[in-house]
């Protein structure tokens, strides 16, 4: 299965994702975590209000920051990153399906 998020220009592997998931949990305060873990509890489609985008995208360029991130991970963190905060901006939720 692929997950076409919004504003993500490229579909992402479910593989992509879980790996990505991983990592971010192990580079993230447990606060940092709660705010993004809507992102994986979720096994078809799914939105997030615009509100909660913007959060995810703050908590996410931080994560990105980290020196603790695997480089090959920072990219697709910053991606994701990017795409919430259009979201956020447009004031729509964020879509993944």
């Amino acid at each position: 299965m692929a997950w076409q998020i919004e504003h993500l220009t490229f579909p992402r592997s479910e593989t992509d994702i879980t790996d990505w998931a991983v990592e971010l949990h192990l580079v993230m305060p447990e606060w940092d975590w709660k705010t993004v873990a809507p992102l994986f509890d979720c096994a078809g489609a799914f939105t997030i209000p615009a509100d909660e985008a913007g959060r995810m995208a703050e908590v996410l360029q931080e994560a990105a920051c980290s020196p603790r991130m695997y480089p090959s991970i920072v990219r697709l963190t910053e991606d994701i990153a990017a795409a919430a905060k259009q979201a956020a901006v447009l004031g729509k939720p964020w879509r993944w399906s």
